[in-house]
């Protein structure tokens, strides 16, 4: 098939996940003349955006992965996207420890929604809180491969002429999926908060209020960090007593340099390698 539109979809608070889409859909358009459009769903405006796709169109999914799960605002967001046996590969990034079902999860949705997954990827990134866990990947070597399996999955839809017929994505994970209660480190404003706004404007939850920015509403807060990821006085930071035993309990799980892992659809081609 020939793609003439290729939509880059993400949940991406602290921008990993973004930039792993981006190269791979530069990497598609390198070879191909076709339209690509980024769809940021990290906003929070885009929870009732409706978005359709034809056969003829190609969407990348992407999202980090929260306790091994999709986490449930990218998932509301996910599920307003309608496919037509659309091809769309899925993308987890996670730090370092494991991404459980989210993978499988994000399969699901956007099964349920027309799209047709046909090849998947595991990528490792800087963890979201405590960034020295997994600190600076994707590096040069991750970006490399991510370009190749990009290349790989170019080549292999380029001898599928039906994609909705016989193309299967097996991938790990169970069901039901494993529960996430999420985790109680929440970031906070200090001394430095001019009360500029951009945290509420960003925060995809909509935990922040423009009225009082250096207030976060808990019951609210999914524990992104896009706050802290935007905020331009760098005013906003997670930390305490609750942060630093969070830290010490994940790093010992997170000591071995995990691999990122390729998936691709059976009846996509025979002779695919990933």
């Amino acid at each position: 098939m020939k793609t003439a539109k290729i939509s880059l979809a993400f949940f991406s608070p602290t921008g990993s996940t973004k930039r792993v889409l981006e190269r791979m859909g530069k990497r598609w358009t390198e070879d191909y003349e076709a339209v690509m459009q980024e769809i940021n769903l990290t906003k929070l405006e885009t929870e009732q955006e409706k978005f359709l796709f034809g056969e003829q169109e190609l969407v990348f999914f992407g999202t980090p992965s929260f306790g091994g799960r999709v986490p449930q605002v990218a998932a509301r967001r996910f599920s307003n996207m309608k496919g037509s046996n659309t091809p769309a590969v899925l993308v987890v990034t996670y730090g370092n420890r494991a991404y459980e079902d989210t993978l499988l999860e994000l399969r699901d949705i956007v099964r349920r929604n027309g799209f047709v997954p046909v090849a998947a990827a595991a990528v490792v990134a800087e963890h979201s809180i405590f960034h020295e866990i997994a600190k600076g990947r994707p590096n040069d070597n991750d970006r490399s491969e991510i370009w190749d399996f990009a290349g790989k999955i170019q080549k292999a839809l380029d001898h599928i002429e039906n994609i909705g017929s016989g193309i299967t994505l097996s991938l790990p994970g169970n069901k039901p999926y494993r529960e996430y209660k999420g985790v109680p480190i929440r970031p906070k404003a200090g001394k430095a908060c001019i009360e500029c706004g951009v945290c509420a404007r960003e925060c995809p939850a909509g935990a922040i209020y423009y009225e009082n920015p250096g207030k976060t509403e808990e019951a609210r807060c999914i524990s992104c960090m896009r706050c802290v990821h935007v905020c331009p006085q760098h005013a906003r930071e997670a930390g305490g007593l609750i942060f630093q035993m969070g830290y010490k309990k994940i790093k010992k799980q997170c000591e071995a340099r995990r691999k990122m892992k390729f998936s691709a659809g059976r009846g996509l081609t025979e002779n695919l390698t990933v």
